[in-house]
């Protein structure tokens, strides 16, 4: 499973990540997370 976390790397951002690696740690499930922090990369 492929995760993107889209945002300029705040503090919401890394709870993000950490939520993701929580869960995916509980369910087994395997995810690649790729933060994307540059604006131009989020708006397309």
């Amino acid at each position: 499973m492929e995760i993107k976390i889209l945002g300029p790397g705040c503090a919401k951002c890394k709870e993000v990540e950490q939520i993701v690696a929580a869960a995916s740690a509980a369910t087994g499930v395997t995810v690649s997370v790729e933060k994307i922090s540059d604006f131009k990369e989020i708006a397309k």
